[in-house]
């Protein structure tokens, strides 16, 4: 590979970022800058946990399934457009909750009709 000479520090490399300030090689120092910036301003995002992914998730477990489903939803959404953690606790609050409020629905529906015809027999 040739060697180039950083246009914003100055250090020569042999590679296509400089070692010593990141810069892409054939890149304005400026537009480097900015990406850079924006980079560790993501960075910081991705190391926060989402509190509504953990709530949703505990308040899963716990019976509160309506509450969890929607908490669990907005933490997913959170943690897609701005990044962090909990994204796993988001998905099993989801599940957790969905499955609860499915199966409560179908032992629901499955007494109601049992009891129909239970009233038609006579019993």
């Amino acid at each position: 590979m040739k060697i180039m000479k950083c246009s914003n520090c100055g250090m020569e490399f042999n590679s296509n970022y400089c070692p010593n300030c990141g810069k892409a090689a054939g890149v304005e120092p400026s537009q480097t800058a900015e990406q850079s910036t924006a980079t560790k301003a993501a960075n910081v995002k991705n190391n926060e946990w989402n509190g509504l992914a953990i709530a949703g998730f505990v308040l899963s477990l716990l019976g509160f399934n309506i509450v969890a489903l929607v908490l669990s939803i907005v933490g997913l959404c959170q943690i897609k457009k701005n990044g962090g953690q909990g994204q796993g606790f988001a998905i099993a609050g989801i599940v957790v909750a969905a499955v609860t409020i499915f199966t409560t629905f179908a032992i629901g529906i499955g007494a109601f009709i049992v009891s129909l015809f239970a009233a038609a027999a006579g019993l």
